[in-house]
């Protein structure tokens, strides 16, 4: 995934986390605020704490369907961006879906499951270089994605 996107304020997500629980498209309202243009306290990078949507076991519903079944509710909460690396100091933050197997991906994969809601994310080009706009050296030219018509975009983690 990337290293840096633009994120919704705590009270956005649970706004989100409303419209999703009622089963109606994520939309923001009128009385959501505008999209900010490069806000810095609301673009995160990895080590940033950002408001997720995680899963909220609740209760077992005996006799529903065959057995037991396990009810939930959804709720925000603010985690940080990344794992520290158990063999060093830095932060690991990408993961592919072939590597979600190892070790260091193994728990969260099956137990530590969220939804990342973000205005949008940003991908830097594997070749494509640009003048940096502070030092003026050649940096990889960062995109920035949207989903065309919706003002959130809800990211597995």
């Amino acid at each position: 995934m990337c290293g840096k996107c633009v994120i919704l304020e705590y009270d956005e997500v649970l706004d989100v986390i409303h419209e999703l629980e009622l089963g109606v498209p994520v939309g923001l309202g009128a009385d959501w605020p505008a999209r900010p243009t490069r806000c810095s306290d609301l673009v995160a990078r990895p080590g940033s704490a950002v408001p997720v949507i995680v899963a909220q076991p609740v209760a077992a519903t005996p006799g529903v369907g065959r057995g037991s079944q396990l009810s939930g509710s959804l709720a925000a909460l603010n985690l940080t961006w990344g794992f520290q690396e158990p063999w060093g100091t830095g932060l690991v933050f990408n993961a592919r879906i072939e590597s979600a197997g190892k070790p260091l991906w193994r728990d969260s994969m099956e137990q530590r499951r969220c939804i990342i809601p973000v205005r949008s994310f940003f991908e830097t080009s594997a070749t494509e270089t640009v003048p940096s706009p502070r030092t003026g050296r050649p940096v990889k030219r960062a995109y920035e994605f949207t989903v065309p018509g919706s003002p959130v975009s809800l990211i597995g983690g």
